[in-house]
């Protein structure tokens, strides 16, 4: 409790600092902690409650021996280092899960402020208010940022990347491309297909590059820094297609953009009860290409209706409701998306990441997770056209 408590007063302090955002912080703390204590107290929520259990474990088998043992546990980019900095706590304040699931509830904050900025960097202070209401609200990240998950910390990481990439392909600025890196980073020692990011971005700089020397080599004007980031970004390319990098439970990553590899981690993860339909899942390699837009398709908007079979997956159609508004809103105003350098790239960085991250899933639970990681920068593109909320929530109708 002492850690909630600690959160609540760095959160009033921003407040002070952002009064705006003092209602917005108050209801998502307050249902983040609700739902936390009702997990911890009362009865554990049953869908990340397995791996939740294995990472808590994890945590307190490695800080039994001390400190000094929790602090050389480092495993380094794994699905487990959530567990390294909740061991570092355990080791000095004794085992809580409360404690732990006190710093998801801490980076679900954070996330929420970060989308905030995201939003107000794109498109003003009143599209950013509404993004902030709608991530405080979103039901996922209620349940994932109460509980010991990753998902938590690499939202974070991750809206801090794609803050840094509106700021770059609008104005190239080495704290831009810092943020960036250091995001998708961080997000890569919490799962370590996010290194995937990293590899799009440097494609994306490529063929921003490539367009401004369209513009500029005619009129023999080369500016000095697109060349410069053009030849970093092949090196950087070059490097991560080189066989000694290695991506957890994938291989090399020239492995991972084989056929027969991506086909491989479809199938294995179509698995269990709420696998998805068999007519979405590619049987061979030759119906990768046409079966990808499915599959693409399922991963964003599933669970659909037909899918439900258990009150429990409600939860899960009020998620693919949100993502059919979203995408159904992108749709309807990309041109003017389209038309500013920062959004455009937003939009491209995001479909590539979600494409790739949807070959990895077959798994409705499992989708609501992975699809999650990138909402935030869909709310943020969407949010000057989402529907107005009311019921007192200090946004009101326009005349």
């Amino acid at each position: 409790m002492f850690f909630l408590f600690v959160i609540a007063i760095l959160l009033f302090l921003y407040s002070l600092h952002r009064p705006s955002l003092s209602k917005i912080l108050f209801i998502g703390f307050s249902l983040r902690t609700f739902t936390a204590l009702f997990h911890y107290y009362i009865a554990p929520l049953s869908a990340p409650n397995q791996d939740a259990s294995s990472f808590e474990a994890t945590a307190w088998a490695w800080a039994q021996d001390g400190f000094v043992h929790a602090f050389k546990s480092f495993p380094g980019p794994d699905s487990y280092f959530i567990s390294w900095p909740i061991s570092l706590l355990y080791s000095l304040f004794g085992r809580s899960p409360l404690m732990a699931q006190s710093i998801s509830i801490f980076f679900g904050m954070a996330s929420i402020i970060a989308g905030w900025h995201l939003a107000r960097e794109l498109w003003g202070e009143r599209a950013a208010k509404k993004a902030a209401w709608i991530i405080a609200l979103f039901p996922m990240f209620i349940m994932l940022h109460a509980v010991i998950m990753r998902e938590a910390y690499i939202h974070f990481f991750i809206t801090l990347a794609l803050i840094g990439i509106v700021h770059w392909f609008r104005k190239p600025d080495i704290r831009a491309l810092f943020l960036v890196v250091f995001g998708l980073v961080c997000a890569t020692f919490f799962h370590g297909a996010i290194f995937l990011g990293l590899v799009i971005f440097a494609l994306l700089l490529l063929i921003h590059t490539a367009v401004r020397l369209s513009y500029t080599l005619p009129k023999l004007r080369v500016p000095f820094s697109y060349a410069f980031f053009s030849i970093v970004a092949i090196i950087s390319l070059s490097l991560c297609l080189a066989t000694a990098l290695h991506l957890p439970k994938i291989g090399t990553l020239a492995n991972a953009i084989e056929p027969e590899t991506i086909l491989d981690q479809s199938m294995r993860r179509a698995r269990g009860e709420a696998q998805y339909p068999d007519w979405v899942h590619p049987q061979n390699v030759n119906q990768l290409v046409w079966k990808a837009p499915l599959h693409f398709g399922y991963f964003l908007f599933s669970p659909l209706p037909w899918d439900i079979h258990h009150p429990r997956q409600l939860l899960g159609l009020v998620d693919s409701i949100i993502y059919i508004i979203c995408i159904v809103t992108l749709w309807k105003h990309w041109r003017t998306i389209w038309s500013d350098p920062g959004s455009r790239y937003l939009l491209l960085f995001l479909i590539l990441c979600m494409f790739v991250f949807s070959f990895g899933t077959a798994n409705l639970g499992i989708a609501l997770r992975h699809r999650a990681k990138f909402v935030i920068g869909l709310i943020a593109l969407v949010s000057p056209w989402i529907w107005h909320l009311s019921f007192g929530l200090g946004l009101k109708q326009k005349k």
